[in-house]
């Protein structure tokens, strides 16, 4: 395993964790899991955000997902 998958799974591994952290519904949370885990753009994006800003962000990807 390379070390870019390594970090890229670890970093899937964490997602639900701090999607729980937001104030989103299980639906909403499995959604944008599904969405930003299968991009490795997204994820390194979302990890990069403070709290508030994962939040928005993850609001605006479900209004666009819609």
């Amino acid at each position: 395993m390379t070390f870019v998958r390594y970090v890229l799974d670890s970093k899937r591994a964490a997602l639900n964790d701090e999607l729980q952290c937001l104030p989103i519904s299980v639906d909403e949370r499995l959604d944008v899991g599904e969405i930003i885990s299968h991009d490795a753009t997204k994820l390194d994006m979302f990890f990069s955000l403070n709290h508030d800003d994962k939040y928005r962000w993850v609001m605006r990807i479900l209004a666009r997902a819609g």
